[in-house]
């Protein structure tokens, strides 16, 4: 029976992963030949895009930068470890301290006010409400930029800025819309469905744990039981935005992590984490009249499929909290 749902799942996660790759690459193509290069070209003959740094200068703000993450002061600090393991040069972690000295350089010489919008929500640029949104600028951030102009300097979220011109222009453009907050918008309906309902209308996730192997692996015995003791904040990256003007997809990947209590044969049980990855797929109809929640709570669909582990933490002393690392 166990084998018999197994096979199951694993044919349903296959199939789900070839409907996201063609997805991606739908999403690709457009990027490489439609509106979004053509858009970026104009900047570039327009002479709309600013000039790059000297090689001397980016050897300056290296130097900056590096006294700047010791110190965890804004800009970039939250991207060292994650680029550094990918970067041989160790450079590639400047891209944002990068981007907000080319900004104070701009108001500096123009005298104009800045309207600086981002995707980035990371707190090396905001300072965080207590749900981990966005509240406002850092102030190290506000205080450097008067060192440069004295005009007003705002930052806004792209999703903030778009809703602002909506109203302004009286227009709506959905796929915009759904491409820009895609993240957020996905990570709010899982939040709400609830990461274990969810994953336990997908697949059985405790019997998922048991019976794959993989955290049998990490662990060294064959289990018995496995119990969720509690969920963090997954972590959600959407690669695909598909929309027909009435039915939404996003697709892309997930992860998760999960505070387990795991039974095994022969030993005593273990306390630790978790880390599982997998597939994501979420459909929707929009809304267009409802300018509070856009989407059809009604109409929501989540899928998620091609589940791994791949990580698991031992608590050595659960009162102290020392972690020993397993990984797959």
């Amino acid at each position: 029976m166990i084998e018999t749902k197994l096979a199951e799942i694993e044919t349903e996660a296959t199939q789900f992963q070839d409907v996201i790759k063609d997805e991606i690459e739908m999403n690709k193509s457009m990027l490489d030949t439609g509106n979004v290069k053509l858009f970026m070209d104009q900047l570039a003959t327009q002479e709309k895009v600013g000039q790059p740094f000297s090689y001397r200068e980016k050897l300056a703000l290296f130097t900056e930068g590096d006294s700047r993450f010791l110190r965890k002061l804004p800009q970039g600090y939250m991207d060292e470890k994650e680029k550094d393991k990918k970067d041989e040069t160790k450079t590639q972690k400047f891209g944002d301290l990068i981007v907000w000295k080319q900004q104070l350089l701009f108001a500096e010489e123009s005298g104009r006010p800045v309207v600086f919008i981002t995707n980035d929500n990371k707190p090396d640029w905001w300072k965080l409400n207590q749900d981990g949104r966005p509240e406002s600028p850092r102030p190290e951030l506000i205080e450097e930029f008067s060192c440069y102009s004295d005009q007003s300097f705002i930052m806004v979220g792209m999703g903030e800025f778009l809703d602002h011109l909506s109203q302004i222009f009286d227009f709506e453009n959905s796929l915009a819309y759904l491409e820009l907050n895609a993240e957020e918008l996905v990570d709010d309906l899982m939040t709400s469905a609830g990461w274990q309902e969810t994953l336990d209308e997908n697949v059985n996730f405790t019997s998922y744990l048991i019976h794959s192997g993989d955290l049998q692996f990490a662990v060294g015995n064959p289990l018995t039981d496995v119990e969720v003791i509690e969920f963090s904040q997954g972590v959600i990256d959407i690669e695909s935005v598909v929309y027909d003007g009435t039915i939404a997809s996003l697709a892309g990947t997930f992860s998760i992590e999960a505070e387990v209590t795991i039974e095994q044969y022969g030993d005593q049980p273990v306390e630790g984490e978790v880390k599982v990855s997998g597939m994501i797929n979420v459909q929707f109809e929009l809304d267009a009249e409802n300018k509070e929640d856009k989407i059809k709570q009604d109409t929501v669909k989540l899928q998620l499929g091609g589940f791994e582990v791949t990580k698991f933490v031992e608590y050595t002393d659960a009162e102290d909290s020392v972690w020993a690392s397993v990984v797959q």
